[in-house]
């Protein structure tokens, strides 16, 4: 691909678009594109072809765009596109001649078959669905969820309702958000990893949840990855700490908490002093928390070198690291061993295949085969049954995480 780009890389390249369209009192599209069951064609097919396969759909793209806007390669198979200057009803003719492209589009494998594919795509404009690089990536991503959601090959357009809604869910989440805070109401939930051979715990993964007045709880995954709310994280993220802290007392000596980590925070060398504070005040060893990175953040190599001095300094602090949802080729792995990882957790579609494709047991093996020799422990995820909790144990994972084994819950007592 001509770019590879992290979140934090699109909405800098978004926010300069906007400013020069807002200058320019003309409009910008921001078209959302994302091959579907991608996972699934690299499983069956192998990372090297999948790669290949990517490389076809940018040129099959970038010919239907015929020079137009600028496509951008996000993580996996996922691209964005900007329209500047253009139209939304331009902007939707245009998305709708690219998912015929992509759908009549075939490329042979080494061994003479014809492997197709087809994209779910989604559509924001500004400045008539939002005139900030976040309030336009919103839009356009639940757009993408809803294509997706309805079985892709196909695009999305919001109406006014769909942003009247989305900008009262955004209203309604900040002021939860908010409230959290002030009130110290965020909660942990804790999920088991544990040893496939006998179920024993190796620890458990802290998931935040934030109250919402009376109607539930709101999952982290609600509003991790927007902006917005990144100055509202840390200090959640401080809060959800304090109070999961205690409960190492209760696990085994040799149990871990396993946290989610973003690349802001990781960066954030005042948050890793607070952490550290933090855990020297509780008297625990440093060594049982465990902060997990999401493997999209690290797509680009030249993310990586730059974040390396960030993931040193955690680990000299006495900290170990994780990479989730992990889906990228075992030689991939070589990049990452470059940095001080301790686990890495698998991406869902590659377990959950596992049982019914041979491809994915020959990736998982190679993939096994490399992190051992880097040293990492790898974490088979969204184990969701006792017959992929066999094939997981019987394919060499030593660690498992997912329904079958336990599902995210309140600490005892606290429920």
């Amino acid at each position: 691909m001509s770019y590879l780009l992290n979140r934090p890389g699109l909405r800098g390249r978004l926010t300069g678009a906007l400013l020069h369209q807002s200058a320019a009192a003309a409009p910008l599209t921001l078209v959302l594109i994302e091959v579907d069951h991608f996972p699934l064609l690299n499983v069956s097919h192998g990372h090297a072809f999948g790669a290949l396969f990517l490389e076809h759909l940018r040129q099959t793209l970038q010919e239907e765009l015929g020079g137009r806007g600028e496509l951008l390669h996000l993580e996996g198979a996922k691209l964005a596109l900007l329209l500047p200057g253009t139209p939304i009803a331009e902007a939707v003719r245009i998305a709708r001649r690219l998912v015929d492209a992509v759908a009549g589009l075939r490329v042979m494998t080494i061994d003479w078959q014809m492997v197709s594919a087809t994209v779910s795509i989604g559509l924001a404009s500004a400045p008539e669905h939002g005139v900030s690089s976040d309030e336009l990536s919103a839009v356009a991503e639940k757009m993408l969820a809803r294509v997706r959601e309805q079985g892709g090959d196909s695009l999305a357009l919001p109406e006014e309702a769909d942003i009247a809604a989305i900008r009262q869910q955004r209203r309604q989440l900040g002021h939860c958000l908010e409230q959290a805070l002030l009130q110290d109401s965020v909660a942990p939930y804790l999920q088991p990893i544990c040893h496939l051979d006998d179920g024993r715990p190796l620890g458990h993964e802290v998931l935040m949840r934030i109250p919402d007045e009376g109607q539930g709880m709101i999952p982290a995954a609600e509003f991790v990855d927007d902006p917005e709310y990144t100055a509202a994280l840390r200090g959640l993220d401080l809060a959800l700490m304090a109070k999961s802290l205690s409960l190492l007392a209760e696990l085994p000596r040799t149990g871990s908490l396993f946290f989610n980590l973003s690349l802001a925070a990781l960066q954030d060398e005042d948050f890793l002093a607070a952490v550290t504070t933090l855990v020297d005040g509780h008297g625990i060893a440093p060594e049982r928390l465990v902060f997990e990175i999401h493997a999209q953040e690290l797509a680009a190599d030249a993310v990586l070198l730059a974040l390396l001095p960030f993931f040193t300094a955690w680990r000299q602090a006495g900290f170990r690291l994780s990479v989730d949802d992990f889906a990228d080729s075992p030689e991939a792995l070589d990049r990452l061993a470059e940095l001080p990882l301790s686990y890495l957790k698998l991406q869902r579609g590659y377990v959950a295949s596992l049982h019914a494709n041979p491809a994915a047991m020959l990736y998982l093996d190679r993939l096994l085969r490399a992190a051992d020799s880097a040293g990492i422990k790898a974490v088979a995820s969204f184990v969701e049954n006792a017959e992929l909790a066999v094939w997981c144990r019987t394919l060499g994972f030593e660690y498992g995480q997912g329904y079958y084994l336990g599902a995210p819950a309140p600490p005892a007592g606290n429920g």
